[in-house]
């Protein structure tokens, strides 16, 4: 990632997308975005949660899907950060087990 200095509190990276096109080649196409990432001044404390779900298919087969977002942020922030990747994570959780419930059933 290329940095470029954006203010004291942030600066700016390039993320790079790889994904495909939707055309009939299915060809591979790479997008770069500039974006402000945070830059901390002391030491950060990290709020993690995982959450995961076992899900039974037959007698004796099942399959388990486990989501974790990790996120630096000040200590004084840790409360706010939980209630926010606590929403997240779940949401992330409830999307992807709806997808492969779909999926399962075409």
């Amino acid at each position: 990632m290329a940095r470029k200095k954006a203010d004291n509190s942030r600066i700016l990276v390039t993320r790079t997308k790889v994904g495909q096109e939707e055309d009939e080649r299915q060809r591979e196409v790479v997008r770069d975005e500039q974006i402000a990432v945070r830059v901390f001044q002391t030491n950060p404390a990290e709020v993690s949660i995982k959450y995961g779900r076992t899900v039974q298919l037959r007698e004796f087969e099942s399959f388990r899907v486990d989501i974790m977002v990790s996120c630096p942020c000040y200590v004084e922030e840790v409360e706010d950060v939980y209630g926010q990747l606590k929403d997240l994570v779940g949401d992330m959780l409830f999307e992807h087990l709806n997808a492969l419930k779909l999926s399962d059933e075409a």
